[in-house]
């Protein structure tokens, strides 16, 4: 049996899956056990600047906890934010590359529902950090699609940004300068 895909149907579907993807993974958010680590990654929250290896994660964390609440639970709701926000920039792309809704709503459904059972469930150096690390990926493949000297200082913001999020990040330079030497060989 094959279904006749009408573009109104597309776009229902993809606007369904993109509501579904926004609202299931706060489902039972506060139902998860805390834990010994999510505790300390809340301290590291309150005392950002006490805590470099994930200083502009944490200091986000900080901001939102003044503006939400300082509790466990408030950052559960950054976690979740996080996720999503790494999750639709990522298939914003796809759909840009694609421009294929359906794929990417489908997509950003699927994932935004399978990060509440593959991350931890806390806010953190982790989550705090996917957002800044999904920006630079794009931004390397931006800058990948055509080198130039904007985009490449772009891709330099944006590196910064990510080690400053999670400073376990730097490890990834070398990498990215192989990437950088091959993409701009021309």
């Amino acid at each position: 049996m094959q279904i006749k895909m009408t573009s109104q149907r597309v776009l229902l579907i993809s606007l369904l899956s993109v509501i579904c993807g926004l609202v299931l993974p706060y489902v039972a958010l506060g139902d998860y056990v805390y834990w010994t680590d999510e505790a300390y990654q809340a301290l590291s929250v309150r005392n950002y600047s006490d805590a470099p290896i994930g200083m502009l994660a944490f200091y986000i964390g900080n901001l939102w906890t003044r503006l939400a609440g300082d509790g466990l639970y408030q950052l559960r709701l950054l976690m979740v934010i996080c996720y999503q926000i790494s999750i639709a920039a990522s298939c914003l792309f796809l759909y840009r590359k694609t421009g294929q809704p359906l794929l990417s709503s489908l997509l950003f459904l699927m994932l935004c529902v399978a990060a509440r059972f593959v991350s931890l469930p806390l806010y953190g150096w982790d989550a705090g950090a996917y957002p800044f690390m999904t920006a630079f990926a794009i931004g390397l493949l931006w800058y990948m699609g055509r080198p130039g000297l904007r985009r490449i200082a772009a891709v330099g913001a944006l590196s910064a940004l990510m080690v400053l999020s999670r400073a376990s990040t730097l490890a990834a330079l070398p990498a990215i300068l192989v990437l950088i030497i091959w993409g701009s060989r021309d």
